[in-house]
């Protein structure tokens, strides 16, 4: 049975629609804890992706930069499957959360444009885990995004998914997918699973005659591409359709011009395993730190800020500002016409 209506969540037991209304307000002031899972090449992702929450202030990380030579691969591969799915299990049982609590676990490769906290409370109004759609018109799950409360059923339903993952050696969406099909069995108790409506938006949910309804987007997931500057690319190319509110851009130009000659900035280019350098700028905009004739000077322009090579051409032009609030750090991001348009960034450091 397929949905009419992207509002109503899904019950995989019985596949039938569940109006969400009805016990929304019962859950209003609960806990809603983020997790992350991030290696350090993905640091300019997370600082935008942290950017947009306004309603949800706790936070966990997970830095994984360890293994990140091993994170490679559709999902990130075996090494990040694993580590998702042990993490899934631990955060859903009970005796590890002794505060009531909503885990929300998300992918970072995420643009957030509204308030998370209502959808993740309507979906959890009706059931007991809620995922991210993969299609406009399916029952099929994404795990970019994952809510549920800790219970005893919570927990079984991630170790049925461990359990493939390990054995099989498969895509944890896969084998999520593999087991919500398995949901009318008995051994689950009547767990319910519900997907998120697609205001948590994922490219693969386009059609091909639209991509989405942009006046509700909350969030949006950059999949359908693997590499992180087509990631990068791909969500600042909707920026300009979902962008609603442009506070958090604004204060994080603001503090960058007011901190561009006070602190060390980290330099590098989207997609790379880590920074080329650390620069400093003084007050007249001269750079120091390294030594490329495309990177001498960078003057604050009323949109966005200028690199400027040897003879004063403009190299790279920075008209991306993010702030994160959980953290305090700064990132600016732009294209560099001298490096075949690659988004170049800079990371403030202290």
């Amino acid at each position: 049975m397929v949905p009419k209506s992207d509002r109503f969540p899904i019950d995989y037991k019985t596949t039938t629609l569940r109006e969400p209304s009805r016990q929304r307000n019962t859950v209003s002031a609960e806990r809603i804890k983020l997790h992350c899972l991030y290696t350090s090449n993905f640091e300019p992702m997370l600082v935008r992706f942290l950017s947009g929450f306004t309603d949800i202030t706790e936070l966990n990380l997970v830095n994984l930069s360890d293994r990140q030579e091993k994170i490679a691969g559709v999902g990130g591969g075996e090494e990040l499957w694993r580590a998702k799915i042990d993490l899934l299990v631990r955060l859903a049982h009970p005796a590890h959360n002794p505060e009531p609590v909503i885990h929300l676990i998300t992918d970072i490769d995420i643009m957030v444009y509204g308030a998370v906290r209502p959808v993740i409370l309507e979906a959890l109004a009706i059931s007991e885990i809620g995922l991210q759609a993969e299609w406009a018109e399916s029952l099929e799950a994404n795990i970019g995004v994952i809510a549920f409360r800790p219970s005893a059923k919570a927990v079984y339903f991630w170790h049925c998914v461990r359990e493939i993952v390990l054995r099989d050696r498969i895509w944890d969406q896969k084998a999520v997918n593999i087991v919500l099909r398995q949901l009318g069995e008995a051994r689950f108790g009547g767990l319910v699973v519900s997907l998120f409506p697609k205001s948590v938006w994922a490219l693969s949910q386009s059609s091909e005659v639209g991509f989405a309804r942009c006046h509700d987007i909350v969030l949006h997931h950059a999949n359908c591409v693997a590499e992180l500057p087509q990631k990068w690319r791909q969500l600042s190319d909707f920026r300009r359709v979902f962008w609603r509110d442009r506070r958090n851009h604004d204060y994080a130009f603001g503090q960058v011009v007011k901190k561009l000659a006070e602190i060390e900035w980290e330099i590098g280019f989207v997609g790379e395993a880590g920074p080329y350098g650390r620069v400093r700028v003084d007050a007249q905009g001269v750079v120091s730190g390294i030594h490329d004739k495309n990177e001498t000077r960078l003057l604050v322009g009323a949109q966005g800020l200028h690199f400027l090579n040897d003879e004063g051409d403009c190299t790279t032009f920075f008209d991306e500002f993010y702030f994160d609030p959980f953290r305090g750090k700064l990132l600016c991001a732009g294209e560099c016409w001298a490096r075949d348009r690659r988004y170049h960034y800079l990371l403030g450091v202290g």
